[in-house]
């Protein structure tokens, strides 16, 4: 039986989704056009229309639920756990920075993913991981700092968005290999083979920090 996956993230400014077919990408979309993330829902059903495969199909969503945009990941799990419930599929959670990870063109050695927190106050959510036979292995939790305290850990650094301009000079930047939905895929292959799935009645971004409204 075909393994199918629908991979979903709106946790940045650019918006993507992909559908699988076992090890297969059938389907890959991205915008990174102004409030893309509300349009979500109008592209996946604009695929499966031209595809002329039923949502029915689908035999789990995999969604990127942060860290990231606190607006887009309120779209995206909306999204998710309602297509879920309407398809009966069961729902992946990965996040954004274990898949940013595990894009890293690095050998077995030390990195740091990062991502900007977009608040205001130089932030970054940040984890450190480790190339291990080939695959990326978090070695550390999940934590919120400004790049002064990430780059004082002499470790290169993986980002998809460029550095302030300060530190562009002072560490080192990874290469990126595939597209974020490519590395999406990998891991939800991993996760739905383990039956890693998550009680859609429970599933809820993963913000990292309290969204707050400035003044």
């Amino acid at each position: 039986m075909t393994l199918n996956i629908l991979l979903i993230d709106t946790s940045s400014s650019c918006v993507e989704f992909g559908y699988a077919c076992d090890d297969r990408l059938i389907h890959e979309y991205r915008s990174c056009e102004k409030n893309s993330a509300d349009t979500i829902a109008y592209e996946i059903n604009k695929f499966f229309k031209t595809d002329g495969m039923s949502p029915l199909e689908t035999h789990a969503v995999s969604l990127s639920n942060g860290p990231g945009s606190f607006t887009g990941l309120r779209i995206g799990s909306a999204f998710a756990k309602g297509f879920c419930f309407a398809a009966g599929c069961k729902l992946v959670q990965i996040s954004s920075l274990d898949i940013l990870a595990n894009r890293a063109n690095l050998s077995a050695q030390k990195f740091a993913a990062v991502i900007s927190s977009n608040s205001g106050a130089g932030e970054f959510y940040y984890s450190v991981y480790e190339k291990e036979d080939g695959k990326c292995k978090r070695i550390s939790g999940y934590s919120v700092a400004l790049m002064k305290d990430i780059s004082s850990m002499k470790i290169p650094i993986v980002s998809e968005t460029p550095l302030p301009v300060e530190f562009s000079g002072e560490v080192e930047l990874a290469d990126l290999h595939e597209t974020a939905i490519q590395s999406h895929h990998q891991l939800a292959i991993t996760m739905v083979n383990d039956q890693t799935f998550t009680d859609i009645s429970n599933a809820e971004p993963f913000y990292m920090k309290e969204f707050t409204i400035k003044k």
